[in-house]
């Protein structure tokens, strides 16, 4: 059975997908995450190849740049993209002075 929905995962990246439009069941939109790049391909596999040849207009061109997909559907994942992680937070660093350290309990009794 074909999936209504495939994604090309781009590792460090955004992911990019090919799902069935939403206005037309019959037609494949091309997405980048969560943002519409162009639609209205016939079949996915279509699609794929278009986005693969960078046979798009010159925005979906743009937004593109740097980004390589398969040509072949069957080479893309079936389904949508695994939410990304967010980034672990950068550790806080102390804006205190430095302190001198001193040993506890240690006197000097002489």
């Amino acid at each position: 059975m074909k999936s209504d929905y495939y994604h090309h995962p781009v590792p460090g990246g955004p992911a990019v997908s090919i799902r069935r439009s939403a206005g037309d069941a019959g037609r494949w939109d091309l997405w980048l995450e969560d943002t519409l790049i162009c639609g209205g391909f016939p079949n996915a596999e279509e699609a794929a190849f278009k986005v693969n040849r960078r046979e798009l207009p010159d925005y979906a061109k743009t937004l593109l740049v740097g980004i390589w997909v398969p040509p072949e559907i069957h080479s893309w994942v079936e389904g949508p993209p695994k939410l990304r992680q967010p980034e672990p937070p950068a550790p806080v660093r102390s804006t205190c002075p430095p302190r001198p350290w001193k040993p506890a309990g240690f006197t000097n009794r002489s």
